[in-house]
């Protein structure tokens, strides 16, 4: 017997091993996501106490670069307001360009009309002189009649009454019988 008992004792002391193993096991079942939230949650504050920091340290550094920031931003503003202008301007030039090339494109035409009115005032001017040469022409072939009438008149009165002369007088002018007379 004391060999059944060896032998059972050793099948007990196995089976409280086992029992122990098994209590350990339930234990550490219960522990083990006690010891991960716990894990967790010392994870977690110090990633709190990471993102604080970092927080504080980016309030520090927005404070520090606040003036900057207002500088940049006054930059832009004006690099805004400077584009602006910039395209007001371009579109400015632009249409005063267009009115540019339309007045050229005008003037050209002006200066055709120009010439042509230039020539029509050479040819009008040319006309007029022939005309003022034609006047003139007539005023001296007047001046030579009135002469020659003053003349035939003082004839005329020299002659007597008992005088029977016939006397005609002819004005040519331009080759045409302008007057006849006896």
């Amino acid at each position: 017997m004391n060999q059944k008992q060896a032998a059972a004792k050793v099948t007990v002391d196995r089976l409280h091993k086992r029992n122990e193993i098994i209590a350990r096991i339930e234990k550490l079942k219960i522990r083990i996501p006690i010891a991960r939230y716990t894990a967790a949650q010392a994870e977690h504050r110090r990633l709190k106490e990471v993102r604080n920091a970092a927080k504080a340290e980016e309030e520090r550094l927005k404070e520090r670069d606040q003036p900057l920031r207002d500088r940049a931003e006054a930059y832009n503003s004006r690099k805004h307001g400077k584009l602006r202008l910039y395209e007001k301007a371009k579109t400015s030039l632009t249409n005063t360009m267009d009115k540019i090339k339309a007045r050229e494109e005008k003037s050209v035409n002006f200066e055709d009309e120009a010439l042509a009115m230039e020539n029509e005032y050479m040819r009008v001017k040319k006309q007029a002189g022939k005309k003022k040469a034609t006047l003139e022409e007539m005023q001296t072939n007047i001046t030579k009649l009135e002469r020659g009438a003053k003349q035939a008149q003082q004839k005329l009165e020299r002659l007597g009454p008992d005088d029977t002369v016939k006397v005609e007088v002819r004005v040519l002018f331009k080759g045409e019988l302008i007057a006849g007379g006896c």
